[in-house]
């Protein structure tokens, strides 16, 4: 299930950080991400300079999702994170979609 909340009208690449949130360390990340990119490039291409982008996106999305655990501390959602998914992810995921 994708949770579609946070996608928006904003740049469409940060749509896939959103999508993967809370799960890009899951070993499976790689290839959800690479069915994404695959389901996207039948509507439309995505340039390899975007391609690049797309680590730091994941990463931009990371600190965002910081910035809001800590600004709704006293939320249930933000309770049942708890600390271990702000742990280190290690580095970011390996080039995508076969680029």
């Amino acid at each position: 299930m994708i949770d579609f909340d946070d996608c928006g009208l904003g740049w469409y690449l940060h749509d896939l950080a959103a999508a993967i949130s809370f799960v890009e360390h899951h070993p499976r990340a790689p290839e959800w991400i690479d069915h994404w990119i695959r389901g996207y490039e039948q509507v439309a291409h995505i340039s390899d300079a975007e391609m690049a982008m797309l680590p730091a996106l994941l990463i931009q999305r990371r600190i965002q999702l910081t910035a809001w655990v800590g600004s709704h501390a006293e939320t249930e959602m933000a309770r049942s994170l708890g600390s271990a998914w702000a742990q280190p992810l290690g580095p970011p995921l390996p080039p995508l979609s076969g680029r």
